[in-house]
């Protein structure tokens, strides 16, 4: 599949974020050993992000669906379908993990906007 300069600096940007949004979590390493793939969760969110169909989430305690705007709700059941996929989900339980936080950052990284990244 052949990708435009813009949509690879996109994808780029998106999993720059992913990344950076992990770590500032405190996952990343962990992720990291169980060769986790930034890159093909960077393609799945930009498909959810902008508005595709995906299929729904089989790890639901990852997700804290309170008052969540249907976007953001959508985006963070592809994120952890996608570390279900990846078989990184359950791992993450046990960690103090926010994925809500990680569709926000990755849906502003998406939509063009400048992510400020910040150590805990």
């Amino acid at each position: 599949m052949y990708m435009t300069e813009a949509e690879t600096a996109r994808l780029m940007k998106v999993t720059e974020a992913i990344v950076r949004d992990l770590d500032r979590q405190g996952v990343a390493d962990t992720l990291v050993k169980l060769r986790f793939d930034a890159l093909e969760m960077a393609r799945v969110f930009i498909r959810a992000a902008d508005g595709d169909v995906m299929p729904g989430s089989k790890a639901p305690d990852l997700i804290r669906l309170t008052d969540a705007p249907a976007r953001l709700t959508k985006v963070a059941e592809v994120i952890v379908n996608e570390m279900n996929r990846q078989g990184v989900a359950e791992t993450l339980e046990d960690e103090d993990f926010d994925v809500m936080e990680l569709a926000r950052v990755a849906i502003r990284a998406a939509d063009g906007d400048v992510v400020p990244f910040r150590r805990p």
